[in-house]
């Protein structure tokens, strides 16, 4: 990964654990973007580079993770069974460089769980969509159709 994109993937890392960190000492709804930021040692001009709001901050891994699955989905091989494409884009999606949160920082992760399952707003979102623009059953569906194609032309 180039230096400028590991930066960028520190700069959003560290603004996903300040959130966290301050959700939980603090509560959602009074943390507020400034404190996210300067946890972070960045300007809240940086924070709304990366998020358009601190919602988003929870829910930052899920276009990541459904464009690797998406994209590992239509990247079929010659042989290869509908069941073993999900296992392999699953093991794609899971090594995923583009995490925002280091998977060994259990802290963060049920903190995570957590705040979802206790801010409404929060909560209805996860359940509204998995994904901004698009839920993540929606690209998995496609992605899958395409892949199993018959008028797709065979992987070698």
């Amino acid at each position: 990964m180039p230096r400028r994109e590991q930066r960028k993937l520190r700069t959003r890392r560290a603004l996903v654990e300040s959130a966290l960190r301050l959700f939980m000492a603090k509560g959602y709804e009074s943390t507020t973007v400034a404190e996210i930021a300067a946890a972070a040692e960045v300007s809240p001009a940086t924070f709304f580079n990366y998020f358009p709001g601190k919602e988003e901050v929870i829910f930052a891994d899920r276009l990541a993770q459904a464009e690797a699955l998406a994209q590992a989905l239509g990247e079929s091989r010659a042989g290869e069974t509908p069941a073993q494409a999900l296992l392999r884009a699953l093991h794609r999606m899971l090594d995923s460089p583009e995490w925002t949160m280091d998977p060994e920082a259990g802290d963060l992760v049920l903190a995570r769980i957590r705040l979802i399952a206790t801010v409404p707003a929060l909560s209805a979102r996860a359940l509204r969509t998995g994904v901004p623009a698009r839920p993540l059953p929606d690209l998995i569906r496609d992605a899958a159709a395409a892949a199993l194609s018959p008028s797709r032309p065979e992987a070698t």
